[in-house]
């Protein structure tokens, strides 16, 4: 929630004054978070003292249907609320006489009862028991409710002026709230009423005694921070490492799944052209009907770490135009045009833009692993379906070709290692040369930006 009890304080003291509605409001919606913040860890000890949850193996589980969507909506409202406690920050230090606590205090206790939702979703995985989201769901329904009640009451006092931040702030946050109201449906749907939905096998990977290889069982964080990892960190660290160490590969990284994969999508290219004969089935169109969907969201994901890189040099223009503001403004007596902070005042504050270029700095690291990781193990997949395919290919062959000098063996080989190679570092590369247009006018638009400051 981004606008609370203490908000609408500071609506009494220095806009108008509220209702007896409004506090009834104000109520519920401060008592919908402190209820949730206790209650989400109290369901979670009780779970683990009074049932053999807790037992469950943890070193890998199956991710719920819509994971990496509910992770990333989850984060961004977490910065969404983030943007609410520095609002009621800035609002209590340059609209109150005195430093009232209680303006900022409820935006924080917001923003942990959110992280402590996906404290909540982690824990649910991991024991698998899907049940606990109706828990979630509850919490998402009032939430969205008492942000409605919020958001009707700014209305009715700001005339809907999107330049004030804290109406920004909280149609933002609805948004958000929303989405993570439909992936918890969406997950009742899929893993409590099994609804149109067909169970994945996962369990002959979890039977391979030396399947190590997490990637694809831990959470989006894990995965973007290596912390799946550090046990082989630890065990190199100790000792030198052998290739019996790292263990087997998931049935998802096997040649086999790889081969069906190419195959399928070199049929389907196959009955495109079909009645086409003066038309060849292009590789590109089955390189993209493959591996094409996780090939633009590994690029996309690096795209937003290349947005952040962005972020620094504006924010440090910034806090030096604030600075020399400061410094050269003896008089700091002000009149604001309005009681909130505007969005404006909010990101021309020096604070509040060394905040934005320390998160920036923080998220830029992870996203850009996300993304290179995910093209080159694009490019890794690729390379063992062709790999395979050519093998498959080969042994199809008759003796005749071979012995009569229309396909040799080095021929064969050279398919098989160096050009499927050369493959695998082009699409390496084509994942880098489809965002170096955006990295290129971004640094551009940064140098025009800097010559007008």
């Amino acid at each position: 929630m981004a606008y609370d009890n203490a908000t609408f304080r500071s609506s009494v003291m220095n806009c108008t004054p509220t209702g007896f509605a409004d506090e009834i409001h104000v109520s519920f919606v401060t008592s919908t978070q402190a209820v949730f913040l206790v209650l989400f860890p109290v369901v979670l000890v009780s779970l683990q003292l009074c049932t053999n949850a807790s037992r469950t193996n943890t070193a890998c589980f199956t991710l719920y249907p819509g994971h990496n969507c509910k992770w990333l909506t989850s984060l961004l409202l977490c910065v969404t609320l983030l943007c609410a406690v520095g609002e009621g920050i800035l609002t209590d230090v340059t609209r109150n006489d005195t430093t009232d606590p209680l303006v900022y205090v409820p935006q924080v206790l917001t923003l942990l009862t959110c992280l402590m939702t996906l404290v909540y979703y982690q824990v649910m995985e991991q024991w698998n028991r899907p049940f606990m989201a109706w828990l979630l769901l509850v919490y998402w329904i009032l939430t969205i409710l008492s942000q409605v009640l919020i958001l009707k009451y700014l209305v009715t006092q700001f005339d809907f002026d999107i330049n004030i931040l804290v109406l920004d702030v909280v149609l933002v946050s609805i948004f958000f709230y929303f989405c993570c109201l439909l992936l918890e449906i969406n997950l009742l749907r899929t893993k409590v009423f099994r609804c149109c939905y067909e169970e994945k096998d996962y369990h002959r990977d979890f039977r391979k005694k030396n399947m190590y290889f997490y990637h694809n069982y831990t959470n989006l964080l894990s995965r973007g921070l290596f912390w799946w990892m550090k046990w082989l960190f630890t065990l190199g660290y100790r000792q030198s490492l052998d290739m019996a160490d790292l263990g087997c590969l998931t049935e998802d990284f096997g040649s086999k799944h790889q081969y069906n994969v190419f195959e399928r999508a070199f049929k389907e290219e196959k009955k495109r052209i079909k009645g086409k004969e003066s038309e060849l089935p292009s590789l590109w169109r089955t390189y993209i009907r493959a591996y094409g969907r996780e090939y633009l969201l590994s690029a996309f994901i690096k795209s937003i770490g290349d947005t952040c890189a962005f972020i620094p040099p504006i924010a440090i223009g910034g806090i030096v135009a604030y600075a020399t503001k400061i410094y050269y403004d003896h008089d700091q007596d002000q009149e604001y045009m309005s009681c909130r902070v505007t969005v404006s005042e909010f990101f021309s504050n020096g604070f509040v833009l060394i905040v934005a270029m320390t998160l920036a700095v923080i998220i830029r690291a992870p996203f850009l692993q996300i993304g290179a990781v995910g093209l080159c193990v694009q490019g890794i997949k690729l390379r063992t379906a062709l790999q395979a395919y050519v093998y498959e290919k080969s042994l199809n062959l008759s003796s005749w070709i071979i012995s009569s000098g229309g396909m040799a063996v080095g021929q064969i080989t050279n398919h098989m290692a160096v050009d499927t190679t050369m493959v695998q570092i082009c699409m390496d590369y084509l994942g880098f040369l489809i965002v170096l247009p955006y990295q290129v006018s971004g640094v551009s638009d940064n140098h025009s930006f800097s010559e007008q400051g």
